[in-house]
Parts: C-alpha cells; structure tokens; sequence
C-alpha cells in the first residue's frame, strides 16, 4: 500500500525525510510539548514533482481533504534540507503563505514553495555560499494557525555570550512583527532566580513569561542543548511554534529588536 506523502508532524523522525524545522517539531510533539496541529510534506512529493509528476499535486490535494479542517486556516512554510544549519540557516530565503484554508489552496501554497526555489533570491543566496539548486530538497510544513494575544522569541542562553540567562522578547499580537521594521518588542532577561530586567507596567504578563522561562528551560534539558524556541499564546494556552539549537550570531546588539531579526528572519508565523 502506498504510503501518504504528508504525515503527521509526530511521524518526521528522519531529517533525510522533512528536514530541521519539521524533525524539531516531530521532536516538540512526541515530548509532550504543545504545538499546533501541524502535518509534514515529504521530501519524496517534491522529489515526484521535480520527476514530472504532476498528479502528485492532486494526490497531495486529496491528502489534504483527509486532515485539514474548513472551520481552520494555517501556515504553509518550507522545511528544507538546508536550512537552520550551523553555518547556512536560510532563514527568510523560502517562501511562506498565512491564513490559507481548504485543501485545494494549501496544495498550491505548497507548489508555490517548491517553485520558490528557482526564485532570484535563493539562486543569489547558493551562489553565496557556493550552492547549486541541486542541494535543495524542499519538504513543506502546514500548521494550523493561532490567534494570538502575545508571541515572541525565548533563547535558553545568551546567544552572544553563552551567558545562562534567559532572554524573551515579545510583542501583542502576531509575532512577524518582530522580525519587521518599527516595532520594539518588550525584553525580559531572567538570570539567578531574578529578572534583571524587564519592561515598566507588565506585571499583569509576568506569570505567562515566568511559565515561558520554565517550558524552554524544561525543553532545552530534554534537547540537551541551548535553544532558541518561538511561542505563542491565546489567552489561554501557550504553544510552542519552532525550536532551533543557539548557534554562535555576531556583530548584532542583544539588547534591540535586531536580535529577533537576525535569528528568525522568516519567523515562523502561524500566530
């Protein structure tokens, strides 16, 4: 019998499959973490697509009719190969579609992802690191999306310094607005059982981003490893969107929004 090309996010074991994002979310899900509901477009559909295979756009279409909701919407975001590496993270080079409903549109977010690999900006970006478009096998993430009240980013550790303190940045509402011009998000550094800083006036969030600080540091033993992790929160429940291990980030000033830029250009979004 043949296998479906999306899986649940819980069956990505194998980053040779889904690639980072979706292997770290499969790893999220099976510990007990929330994430949103979030399925995982096979490396092998791409490698159909990139064969010829055009059915394999309706086979994913008529996949889709079985998991998707139509009361829901989701985010439709790459998980390729190459990206969230130690030297190359990609980060913002894919394509990424919001508020996408029904099976048939998600199957073309999908597409649209896989085509984005031929896109001027990814060839620029190869061509940098000494890349060819061969390289990129490109799975695709589709997560239900949350309405959220606050998100943000939290590292584990002081990505600068390895410093043990835990820094959270948040802002209300969707978290893409970290990651654009504009917009400074509130900062919390929660180091030695105290904050050593944090923003005037939040007394009313301090027992969401207390419980933040917990969840990531509980996580970040369980990984083994300093992480960073995106999160979100709906009033009532907090969920946990990315998970990536802290790699070393130079020249960028900790205490101002950059941090969020320059570690998650293309923030996960599904908020």
């Amino acid at each position: 019998m043949r296998r479906g090309c999306i899986i649940p996010v819980a069956r990505a074991r194998k980053r040779s499959q889904v690639g980072s994002k979706a292997l770290k979310l499969g790893y999220l899900k099976r510990k007990g973490v929330r994430i949103p509901e979030t399925y995982v477009c096979t490396f092998r559909a791409y490698d159909e697509y990139l064969s010829g295979n055009r059915n394999i756009l309706t086979i994913l279409e008529k996949e889709l009719e079985q998991i998707v909701r139509g009361d829901r919407r989701y985010s439709v975001r790459s998980s390729a190969n190459v990206e969230d590496e130690t030297e190359h993270s990609f980060a913002g080079q894919f394509e990424t579609y919001l508020d996408v409903s029904g099976p048939e549109s998600i199957c073309e977010a999908i597409k649209r992802i896989w085509q984005s690999i031929e896109g001027d900006k990814v060839r620029a970006y190869l061509t940098k690191i000494g890349e060819t478009r061969d390289a990129v096998k490109m799975a695709v993430i589709v997560q239900e999306m949350i309405t959220p009240q606050l998100s943000g980013v939290v590292f584990t550790k002081n990505p600068l310094n390895g410093l043990d303190e835990v820094i959270i940045e948040s802002v209300l509402g969707l978290g893409e607005q970290l990651v654009q011009g504009g917009i400074t998000p509130d900062r919390w550094v929660y180091k030695w059982g105290d904050w050593i800083e944090r923003p005037a006036n939040k007394d009313r969030d301090l027992p969401l981003v207390q419980e933040i600080v917990t969840q990531a540091r509980t996580i970040a033993k369980k990984y083994g490893k300093p992480v960073d992790l995106e999160w979100v929160y709906d009033g009532k429940d907090l969920y946990w969107l990315q998970l990536r291990e802290i790699t070393s980030l130079r020249d960028v000033n900790i205490y101002s929004n950059r941090i969020a830029k320059e570690f998650l250009p293309g923030m996960i979004k599904p908020l």
